[in-house]
């Protein structure tokens, strides 16, 4: 598949049903995911026990990487993991929750209790967006779904009329804030993850870049590759019938193209190249050496 050399899966420790799963996939934003996850793994610069629905914070991917950074002499090259979160293209969200009303404290953000869906929605506490989208809806009627859902019922039990109501009331909104880049790139590297890749465009770094990737490959820092950002909230259809209530964080304009991807096997090839020079490179890397020093 890959112009690298592929290491032998069966030293991850685990069969390789990794590429059944993945043509099993149906959502294109998670088949890329899983695609830049397995060819990665093939590379051998995945980590020993990682893969992507076994990280509890929700990292997308980790990665084994030379630190072009450490450069003493005479001494072997090191390299380190780092999370790097995927997406598909510059209009994904970034931060979504649904909403919800309530007549006495207005709108409030509500979804899943899981932890990742949890850090969103604490993502948009932080960027005070509960605060704006109240303060821009506020002499709005109120929404008629809430009565019904306080009944029991499901959105898609709500009168034809009073949902054309909350749509005609409720249409998209946006509000301008490049502050919400700070948030997004605090976010990210706090939970380990100061690299993001965009499928579309390509690999870029966040507040720090720890690996000097940029020194090496010209990749460039996401603030100074995009235009701005903005929140988003809007009535949001789902379904033939069913509809809700949405905010998310968003990329705003253009975004420059970083010059490495990693959906691009020669880039993977590079890395590979030279974290497998590295002293402390993960087992299956190691394995791989030794085979090619034969």
């Amino acid at each position: 598949m890959y112009s690298y050399q592929d290491v032998d899966l069966t030293d991850y420790g685990d069969e390789d049903t990794i590429g059944q799963n993945v043509v099993s996939l149906t959502n294109k934003g998670l088949l890329l995911e899983r695609m830049i996850f397995y060819g990665c793994r093939e590379a051998g610069l995945v980590p020993m026990g990682f893969t992507p629905t076994s990280s509890v914070t929700g990292v997308d991917l980790k990665l084994f990487i030379r630190d072009y950074t450490y450069t003493p002499l005479l001494l072997p090259d090191r390299g380190k993991t780092v999370g790097i979160e995927l997406k598909e293209k510059p209009a994904d969200d970034y931060g979504q929750s649904q909403m919800e009303w309530d007549k006495s404290t207005g709108w409030f953000f509500r979804g899943k209790d899981d932890p990742y869906s949890a850090e969103k929605r604490t993502m948009l506490k932080k960027a005070n967006a509960d605060a704006k989208i109240n303060q821009m809806w506020k002499n709005k009627p109120a929404p008629k779904l809430f009565d019904y859902l306080r009944k029991g019922m499901k959105s898609t039990q709500v009168s034809s009329q009073d949902r054309d109501f909350d749509k005609e009331n409720y249409q998209e909104e946006k509000y301008d804030n490049d502050g919400l880049i700070s948030i997004v790139e605090n976010y990210y590297s706090s939970k380990g993850c100061p690299y993001i890749n965009l499928a579309s465009h390509g690999l870029y770094y966040f507040k720090d870049d720890p690996l000097g990737l940029k020194m090496e490959f010209g990749i460039p820092s996401f603030r100074n590759s995009i235009q701005g950002m903005y929140l988003r909230f809007r009535y949001k259809p789902s379904g033939v019938s069913s509809y809700g209530f949405n905010a998310a964080m968003k990329i705003k304009g253009n975004v420059t193209q970083s010059p490495v991807n990693l959906i691009d096997d020669s880039f993977i090839k590079d890395l590979q190249d030279d974290a497998i020079l590295c002293e402390n490179a993960p087992y299956p890397l190691k394995e791989l050496r030794k085979k090619l020093n034969k």
